[in-house]
């Protein structure tokens, strides 16, 4: 097993793509111990799957966390710990990331990953679980990472973490406190600049299909609901985040719609606009 942990990737990433650091930014990667050991084994097992030329990233709370730097301490002024670890991959790697997986001491989840296995896998240790998705994540709205992997390391691009969070119809509190850690770590504009979000890519996936597009405005709006009762956030950082949120929302409006998604609208909430999502009990 590999001995990187999370502050020597951030090392490697430093040198390999010094654009990603803002050198007048002051970077807080202070962890709690639980988060740290959880950060370092994901780091571990993306780099493990690197050197095996595995297309493996992070998504999720810690690819969240492993995203922030400037405002890392939100995690704990929130009360945001994530305890398991996601992650996206290729189809045809499957095979590769559950050699991986024991190679790293965990255990599958046998019936599940036998029936499910082609999409998605679950593995387990004695403190945490590691979900892993193939190629696209189904869940209330399909996120579709095939042509996304190399984009980012250790994790998904800020946009493809937004989107993962955005797609889920009844949001919890944990989605929503990591939303709101995206939009003040992560200005959002119409490039794919390293460390932003990406508005382009954004209303290319949400404005293609109208159920995502309504889910995705109906949750930028509980986000506003929720900075608005916020007392752990100071006024300029509700500010930031409002700003961030009303933006991606006036450009999601000024992108032209199709026929399809028109007539859609039309129908509008009277049929059901998501797929239903089965818990997955361990």
């Amino acid at each position: 097993m590999l001995d990187r942990t999370f502050n020597d990737i951030r090392a490697l990433i430093m040198i390999e793509n010094p654009s990603l650091f803002n050198n007048s930014t002051v970077i807080n990667w202070a962890l709690d111990d639980r988060l740290q050991k959880i950060c370092d084994e994901a780091v571990r097992i993306v780099d493990s799957a690197s050197k095996s030329e595995v297309n493996a990233r992070l998504i999720g709370g810690v690819g969240v966390r492993l995203h922030t730097r400037k405002y890392a301490e939100l995690f704990e002024r929130l009360g945001r710990s994530p305890g398991d670890i996601d992650l996206v991959s290729r189809k045809n790697h499957s095979d590769q990331i559950g050699n991986i997986m024991k190679s790293f001491g965990y255990s599958p989840a046998e019936r599940f990953n036998t029936y499910h296995g082609h999409k998605r896998q679950l593995w387990y240790a004695k403190t945490h679980q590691i979900d892993i998705i193939f190629d696209v994540l189904e869940m209330n709205h399909r996120v579709d990472f095939r042509d996304r992997l190399k984009l980012d390391f250790p994790t998904v691009t800020p946009a493809d973490l937004l989107l993962t969070k955005l797609q889920v119809v009844n949001l919890n509190k944990k989605d929503i406190q990591d939303m709101v850690i995206l939009l003040l770590e992560h200005d959002a504009v119409l490039d794919e600049r390293a460390d932003t979000i990406d508005l382009s890519y954004l209303g290319k996936v949400l404005c293609s299909e109208w159920g995502f597009w309504y889910t995705a405005n109906r949750n930028l709006c509980r986000i506003e609901e929720f900075v608005l009762n916020a007392s752990e956030l100071t006024t300029a950082e509700k500010d930031t985040v409002n700003e961030r949120t009303r933006r991606i929302t006036l450009y999601l409006d000024s992108i032209p719609k199709s026929l399809s998604f028109r007539m859609r609208e039309a129908i509008g909430t009277r049929k059901q606009w998501y797929n239903d999502v089965e818990e997955v009990v361990r």
